[in-house]
Formats: structure tokens, C-alpha cells, sequence
């Protein structure tokens, strides 16, 4: 074994042999060399009357540019081990020690820094030590305290750095797990933030017109994301009913005038019932008091976290009298049903065939004959409810992955997220009517005639969907059930299948 000895650092000079060529100092690295010194020895050879560093050619870079700041006593003594090598053998050296170097793993290293402050290290000592800026060590500390089971999940390629950034939302280590669990295999980024923090796209809106001192006053929390990419919100709320509850009291004043005014209900529309629900077609009619006893009103936020009050929504035993009594063309009008989808609805079902189409593509690889690998890649880039984000050519690029998935496989996961409750709660009643007349019922085992919009979806949620039934925009050439199935894109040769 090489002796250990002490030189000078004047004595040191980097080994023409070395075959690390790059000497970029991070911060990070200088601030461990000044206040921990070089704890690993370097390796040299003799050079006249100094030495030639063969292996740690950065650490030598560190202690030079510490010495230029006069911070280690101007000359200070480097341990170092001493070989007798000849060039070549030094180039040997040099290659060896940085070819058979793995490095850690960036959740070991995380890790560590959470041990360090479990131990009593402070959060400024390390920040110091390792020269991060403050939003740096909040980072490190907060990936270094995930559950062990993420960590695992990361370290094992089952889990994307950024997946795991997400996870920090979540403080609780049981359902960091459970949700873990729940995602299955290869979550990716967006799809951990939404199970953590639910659809949150109103609460901006809401804190706004809330303010956030009302709602910390009220005891609520927010929570800060460390890892926010461009489009995603840099805060989020540990409390959304709190919320919610706050910004209803504070319509409540709204609300109450309306009901004084005499409109039959005044509500916050949490639900999106001003997509669902019938209207009167009165446009900028004034109102009656007979139109204000039949119909009332729905509240909600623009995006600019406004209060806006939408008049003349009819619920279903208000709307059924209205379509009886049609005692002039216009309240005629008014009960003409729309014969197309609105487009939030339509969203809604894109969402549905986008996560069918994840699952299945994640759970078919085998049976399709596509690469693992390739089948991940893919499936990541799919985020059910931010269609908008996704890349052109995967969304360009999705019906002809459906075409080669089992359609057993792809059937089973549309038919599994299609939610026919909020489809036909949703579309408009000819449509439902039509959707009842394709799956097969006819005019005996069903009369649409003197029903209510909602008899005749839930007479639809009951039974059309146990006849395989899909919408039109869930279909694909694996849709078997009443009605034709659309035409299949160009499908890929399959390899190794006959």
C-alpha cells in the first residue's frame, strides 16, 4: 500500500496524464472543500520537487481557488498518496479511478442531507456548508424526507425524479404509500399532483376572491410546491372545503338579496350545475315574479376570481312544468333540446378515452408488441385532464395506438372509465333518448313521452351501459357493442406475431 504523506499545495500541479479534462467548480463542491477540507486523499507521482496530481485534479482545482481567497492560510498541507508511475500507467491510473466511479444515487444523496439534519445539523449549517441557495436546501431536505417506500420506487427506475418532486406535496408517509400504490406502475408528474392535491384549477380563483390572509386566519395552510414547473400554480391550499366554505360565506350576502328579490334558489355552482341544468330562455328579459318563482340562480367565479350571477336555471320539477305549460311559442322554445354535447362534456370524455388509453397502453406491452420501455415513455406523456400539454405527436399519434393495442385490453379500460352518470346527467335529452333507442329498447320497454329529463337518464345509466354501449367519441375498431364501430386507423406490423 502507496504511503500517505503531507505536502504543500505549491508543491501540487495537475498530471498531464489525468484524463479528467473538465475543472468546473460548482459551488456546492467548494463550499464542502472550505469547510471540510479534502477528505479523501489525492493520488500523485514525483515531479522534480513537487508532484503531479494523477486522481483528484477537481479537489486541487477547490483548494488552489480557496488559497487565491486567502482562506486556508496561504500554503496549507495536502494529504496525498504517493505512486511510482510512469505515464502511461498514470493515464491508466487516472482512467481507472474515474471509469469504475458510480455515482450516487440523487435519492441517497437526499437522503443523506435529511440524516444530517435529524442528527441536529441546522438548515443554515448545511446551506453553508454545501453551498445551496435557500430554495436548493429546501429542496434536498424535503426529497430527503419521502417515504422510504417512493424512494425505493425512484431508485428503481418505477418512479421519475420529477413524479418524486411531487410527491413533497404530501407530508404523510402512509399515504405518500397509498397513493403510491394506487397510481400503479410509472405515474408520472401530473397524475401524483392530482391525487395529492385533487382538481385544484378553482382554487386560485377562490383564494383570490377569498384573500389568503382571510383564509390563514381561518386556519388554513398553504402549501408551497418547491418543484412548480412554468404552467403549474407555485402554491396550493391544505384545506379546500376550508376554503370553499370561506368563499360561500362570502356570497352569502349575494345570495341572500337574490332570495329577497324573489328567485326561487340562489346557490354556489361547486358542481357545475349551470352546464347540467335546464334554462329558461329569457335572455335580458326582465324578470317577472312568475319567472323569478320557477327558476333562480347560479353563482360562480370568472378567472379573474369575479363573482358572476346567472340567472334563470330551472330545476327538474320546475323544468318539467315549464315544458308542460306551453302556452306561447317562446316557453316552447325553451324546452327545445340541444341536439349536440356541450364542449365541457366533450372534454370530459376525451379525459375518460386519454387515461383508458394510458392504462391500457401501460398494461398491453406484451400483448401488443410494444417495447416496454417505448410503452412507458409514451404512456407518460398522456395526462388525461391537461390535453392541452401534451406533445402533437403524441396526441396525433394516440388513435393509431389504440388500433394496435388487444382490443379486449383497450375495450375493457374505456368501458372502466367512461362515467355514464355524468355523461347522460350531462347531455342533452335527445340525445339520451337516441342513446337509449341504439343500445336496443324500444318503444314498449321504454316511452320517453310525459318523463323528465332525469327519469330518462337514469332509466339510461340503469340499463344502456349493460349493453356495451359506448358514446361515439369513445369509440375505436375494438368497440363492439350496438351500432357500428368507426373505421381503424393504419395499423403497425406487429413483430413476432402471425
Amino acid at each position: 500500500m502507496q504511503p500517505q504523506i503531507q505536502v504543500p499545495l505549491s508543491q501540487l500541479k495537475i498530471d498531464p496524464a489525468n484524463v479528467r479534462k473538465d475543472s468546473d467548480l460548482k459551488p456546492s463542491f467548494l463550499a464542502s472543500i472550505s469547510e471540510k477540507g479534502v477528505i479523501q486523499p489525492l493520488t500523485v507521482r514525483k515531479n522534480g520537487d513537487g508532484y503531479l496530481v494523477t486522481d483528484g485534479g477537481k479537489r486541487l482545482a477547490a483548494l488552489q481557488a480557496i488559497s487565491k481567497r486567502g482562506k486556508n492560510g496561504g500554503d496549507p498541507m495536502v494529504a496525498v498518496v504517493v505512486r511510482d508511475d510512469t505515464d502511461i500507467e498514470a493515464a491508466d491510473t487516472s482512467l481507472t479511478t474515474n471509469y469504475i466511479r458510480d455515482d450516487m444515487h440523487p435519492a441517497d444523496e437526499y437522503e443523506a442531507f435529511a440524516t444530517l439534519k435529524a442528527g441536529g445539523m441546522s438548515r443554515e449549517d448545511i446551506r453553508k456548508r454545501y453551498g445551496l441557495s435557500n430554495k436548493e436546501v429546501d429542496q434536498v431536505l424535503e426529497l430527503g424526507a419521502l417515504s422510504p417506500n417512493v424512494r425505493l420506487a425512484w431508485k428503481e427506475d418505477r418512479l421519475r425524479e420529477d413524479a418524486a418532486q411531487a410527491f413533497t406535496l404530501e407530508p404523510d408517509h402512509a399515504r405518500q404509500d397509498a397513493i403510491l400504490k394506487k397510481l400503479g406502475k410509472w405515474p408520472n408528474r401530473y397524475q401524483v399532483r392530482t391525487a395529492i392535491l385533487g382538481e385544484d384549477r378553482e382554487h386560485g380563483k377562490l383564494m383570490v376572491f377569498v384573500t389568503p390572509k382571510a383564509y390563514e386566519d381561518a386556519g388554513g395552510k398553504i402549501i408551497k410546491d418547491l418543484f412548480a414547473q412554468n404552467h403549474e400554480a407555485a402554491s396550493h391550499v391544505s384545506d379546500p372545503a376550508l376554503l370553499m366554505r370561506l368563499a360561500e360565506d362570502k356570497v352569502k350576502a349575494e345570495r341572500d338579496k337574490l332570495l329577497a328579490d324573489g328567485w326561487s334558489f340562489a346557490e354556489y355552482d361547486v358542481s357545475n350545475q349551470r352546464y347540467q341544468l335546464d334554462r329558461l330562455d329569457r335572455g335580458s328579459y326582465k324578470p317577472k315574479a312568475v319567472d323569478k318563482a320557477r327558476s333562480g340562480c347560479l353563482l360562480h367565479l370568472n378567472h379573474d376570481g369575479e363573482l358572476v350571477t346567472e340567472k334563470w336555471f330551472v330545476k327538474t320539477k320546475e323544468a318539467t312544468s315549464a315544458a308542460k305549460a306551453k302556452t306561447t311559442k317562446a316557453d316552447a322554445a325553451t324546452t327545445k333540446s340541444p341536439t349536440t354535447l356541450s364542449n365541457a362534456l366533450k372534454q370530459r370524455l376525451n379525459a375518460q378515452l386519454l387515461k383508458a388509453t394510458q392504462q391500457a397502453l401501460l398494461e398491453d406491452t406484451k400483448d401488443s408488441g410494444l417495447d416496454e420501455a417505448l410503452a412507458k415513455i409514451v404512456a407518460a406523456q398522456i395526462t388525461p385532464d391537461r390535453a392541452g400539454y401534451m406533445p402533437r405527436q403524441v396526441t396525433d399519434g394516440l388513435a393509431a395506438v389504440r388500433a394496435n393495442l388487444t382490443p379486449k385490453i383497450i375495450l375493457a379500460a374505456v368501458v372502466k372509465n367512461f362515467d355514464a352518470k355524468n355523461y347522460f346527467s350531462g347531455a342533452p335529452k335527445n340525445i339520451v333518448i337516441a342513446a337509449i333507442k341504439e343500445a336496443a329498447f324500444n318503444d314498449t320497454q321504454f316511452k320517453p313521452a310525459g318523463k323528465t329529463k332525469a327519469d330518462i337518464w337514469k332509466f339510461a345509466v340503469a340499463n344502456v351501459t349493460k349493453t356495451g354501449w359506448l358514446p361515439k367519441e369513445l369509440r375505436g375498431p375494438y368497440y363492439t357493442g350496438p351500432a357500428k364501430a368507426v373505421a381503424a386507423p393504419a395499423k403497425a406490423a406487429k413483430k413476432g406475431k402471425k
